[in-house]
């Protein structure tokens, strides 16, 4: 059997600014007739075998919290899908969440520049 259409469908999003280990991808997918998902090139869902079902039902894909698969910048979500034969389809639906990086408090950071301007004076009060 060899492939008529191999195509690839790649989205990318970022993840500046946001706390990567709770960043969470889920959605739905499929393809006539079979293909493979890769997020930063670790694939997270794959349909083989030429069946109706591969596109019929939508199947699910998914990273959790704390997987290895997202970047800290720029991500890439690519789809590699293979029609072997009559008419091809695929359709897919992805969201992506991720809290917010946390920014410390305006108190946290003043506390912070006031214990450094500290011991920078003491240094200076021993130079003399």
């Amino acid at each position: 059997m060899t492939v008529e259409n191999p195509l690839n469908f790649t989205f990318s999003f970022s993840l500046t600014g946001f706390d990567v280990l709770t960043a969470e991808l889920t959605g739905l997918w499929g393809v006539d007739n079979v293909g493979s998902v890769f997020l930063n090139g670790q694939m997270i869902s794959s349909l083989s075998g030429v069946v109706t079902g591969n596109f019929n039902v939508l199947h699910t894909l998914s990273a959790g919290p704390g997987s290895t698969a997202f970047f800290a910048g720029l991500n890439v979500l690519s789809f590699d899908v293979e029609n072997r034969g009559g008419p091809g389809a695929f359709r897919a639906s992805v969201a992506v969440t991720a809290d917010a990086k946390p920014v410390p408090e305006p108190t946290t950071l003043a506390i912070f520049a006031l214990g450094i301007m500290g011991l920078a004076s003491r240094r200076l009060k021993k130079q003399f």
